[in-house]
């Protein structure tokens, strides 16, 4: 009750109202919700950022209806990366929460792409597959990292479409591209490694990933 009552009185103090917004989030009490949603329009971005992990920690999967639009709109890139965060924790399976995860994967902030690619990867069916591919070729590598380890949940079912990219572009992509099929383990990117591991004038770092994945590929082939 003093917590909230602070987030009236404190004013201009926005440092206060973030104390008094982790407070309501520690007593872990789902009434004091509406005591939060206030908060998520605040002037300090500070404040609208634990705004927001209040809102999650106390609101579950109720909470969705408050994380979307400040996902879609808030001004602040990490306080859109946040609620990003948060719906991978309040809202695995939920079809809007999907969507979004995938408009997320073209937002102008690469910490909000790098979370997008994280929840993405949860859902694992054809509709994401080939984001999370498009999205191995990002212009950061955080987005890059997360799209790589997203593709893991999908298997050997990502196995084809990975191999397509072993002569892409970017040498990056080459390069965890590799890595993906020597850590899936399934022996049908032999081949195709092979090959990529004699094109001229290839990337020293690319080689190295290939022929650790082709290292790992033999060992568990008869």
């Amino acid at each position: 009750e003093a917590a909230t009552e602070a987030l009236g009185q404190i004013g201009c103090a926005a440092w206060g109202r973030c104390c008094a917004l982790r407070v309501i989030a520690e007593v872990g009490d789902s009434s004091l919700i509406a005591k939060i949603l206030p908060s998520l329009k605040d002037d300090s971005d500070n404040v609208r950022f634990e705004a927001v992990r209040a809102l999650a920690k106390l609101g579950g999967a109720d909470a969705l209806p408050e994380l979307l639009p400040i996902i879609r709109g808030d001004r602040a890139d990490f306080i859109r990366a946040e609620a990003m965060r948060m719906l991978k924790k309040v809202g695995p399976g939920h079809p809007e929460v999907l969507a979004i995860g995938l408009k997320g994967l073209e937002d102008p902030s690469r910490d909000v792409r790098s979370q997008a690619a994280r929840l993405v990867g949860g859902f694992v069916d054809a509709s994401t597959m080939m984001p999370l591919l498009e999205a191995l070729a990002d212009a950061h590598w955080s987005v890059r990292e997360s799209a790589e380890v997203a593709m893991l949940n999908f298997g050997k079912d990502a196995v084809e479409p990975l191999i397509g990219l072993l002569d892409h572009k970017l040498w990056t992509t080459r390069f965890r591209v590799a890595r993906l099929l020597g850590e899936i383990g399934d022996a049908r990117a032999i081949p195709a490694l092979e090959k990529a591991l004699n094109r001229p004038r290839e990337q020293k770092d690319v080689k190295d990933n290939i022929t650790a994945a082709l290292r790992k590929l033999r060992s568990g082939v008869p």
